[in-house]
């Protein structure tokens, strides 16, 4: 999985959705895409509780 250090930042401070960032193609993953979208609700979450620790960018 990798972004932009934009793209992290908006996800951060829950400006974009995870998944949000991967449909516009702001998130790129490699793997299988089945597999991605059978856990996008736990996906989502760990990119909320990202935006609960202090980050400086």
């Amino acid at each position: 999985m990798h972004a932009s250090q934009e793209t992290w930042m908006r996800i951060h401070q829950r400006e974009l959705s995870g998944k949000k960032a991967f449909m516009t193609q702001q998130l790129q993953f490699r793997g299988s895409m089945l597999t991605l979208l059978k856990y996008m609700d736990p996906f989502n979450a760990t990119f909320r509780r990202m935006g609960d620790i202090p980050a400086t960018f």
